[in-house]
């Protein structure tokens, strides 16, 4: 009884819940980002908006900043704006990013109690406080691309130290096996201090079969050293089976599902399969898969359908033919029926299992019995 209760306790929550989650709540925009400078004056504006004008938010500042930020209303009935006065010291201690939160908690309706809190959205404010001396960070990404194409590599870097620097970058590029192939210069450059440079070099990858590379880049500014690394892909105009539906059931139509992946960069449109049923080929006609279009190196599920009844062995083989474009994918897959269950032996045997549980509780309930009824006579 106690259980039900709380199934039912816990079905209510779910129900209160999606009821009031429902409404559309949010904030823009979501963050902001600025440099440290010492007894910086500045206002940023935050819009919390809902669809649902009676949902009362609470507003707070958080933070290990957060003494230094005034707020304009410490609540909001739907929509609003929120004016944030950040008022930095002269000095902050520690280098690197703090964060600053605007919390805005929905609160529940009149009546509801606290299951109507079911949103805190939270606003950003990052203030970046410089590190002492040269310190640099950076993003890195490599561009997938056709083999024989160009791959873009991207580096941007950001001086957060207090000096400016002055930096080597070079991209080192690894096959799938883990080894190094190639050393690709990106130059010397400098980054003033909280400024930042961004590197673009597009990188002929004639001399590079297809597959999946590694791309990492080394930043040396004087001792120091910073490495990035991206994965891409240098893609072949192939689409492949990756994976099928190998279990059927016997005497019905069934559907048969073929995982395919593309290993080119540029869209494929119009994939379908052609399937075979080997040994049945005048009884069962070959029978095709409804075309999907592929987006570069993106991996679908075609579904065809065929009829069972005429297929006697246990063990059958099928002839899957990938079609896109001027070119084809062939496989032949190892199919074979699903083992029948026989419920009724199944069932003797649950049956047994539970019975002779049953004796042995009960000879140990009666053994129990016996030992407290030869002491109470005692």
């Amino acid at each position: 009884m106690v259980m039900k209760k709380s199934f039912v306790l816990v079905g209510l929550l779910i129900l209160f819940h999606i009821y009031f989650a429902s409404s559309y709540v949010g904030v823009s925009p979501a963050a902001y980002s600025v440099d440290f400078q010492p007894n910086l004056r500045q206002v940023f504006n935050f819009n919390f908006y809902s669809d649902d004008p009676q949902i009362q938010f609470n507003i707070t500042a958080e933070g290990d900043l957060a003494q230094y930020m005034e707020l304009s209303r410490e609540g909001l009935s739907g929509n609003g704006n929120v004016n944030v006065l950040l008022k930095l010291p002269k000095k902050i201690d520690k280098p690197g990013v703090h964060r600053l939160y605007i919390s805005a908690i929905q609160m529940p309706k009149e009546g509801q109690g606290t299951l109507g809190i079911v949103a805190n959205l939270r606003a950003i404010i990052d203030v970046r406080v410089p590190y002492p001396g040269k310190y640099a960070e950076g993003e890195f990404s490599a561009s997938n691309a056709n083999a024989g194409e160009d791959a873009e590599f991207k580096l941007k870097l950001y001086s957060r130290g207090d000096e400016d620097i002055v930096a080597t970058s070079f991209v080192e590029l690894y096959d799938f096996a883990g080894k190094k192939i190639d050393t690709i210069t990106l130059g010397i450059n400098e980054i003033k201090s909280k400024e930042s440079i961004e590197i673009v070099k597009n990188v002929d990858t004639k001399k590079y079969p297809a597959g999946k590379y590694r791309a990492v880049v080394v930043v040396q500014y004087y001792d120091k050293e910073l490495k990035l690394e991206s994965p891409f892909r240098l893609g072949e105009l192939s689409v492949d089976i990756i994976a099928y539906k190998s279990e059927f059931e016997k005497e019905k139509i069934n559907n048969i599902n073929i995982d395919i992946e593309s290993s080119w960069n540029d869209p494929i449109e119009n994939v379908y399969a052609e399937i075979t049923i080997l040994g049945y080929e005048s009884v069962i006609p070959t029978f095709l898969t409804p075309s999907v279009n592929l987006g570069g190196f993106e991996r679908k599920t075609i579904e065809g359908y065929f009829d069972t009844t005429q297929i006697e062995e246990d063990k059958f083989k099928a002839r899957i033919v990938l079609h896109y474009l001027d070119k084809t994918t062939e496989k032949v897959a190892d199919l074979k029926f699903r083992s029948e269950v026989n419920y009724m032996v199944i069932g003797i045997i649950v049956g047994i299992v539970v019975l002779a549980g049953i004796i042995l509780f009960l000879i140990l309930w009666i053994r129990k019995l016996k030992k407290v009824g030869g002491k109470a006579k005692k």
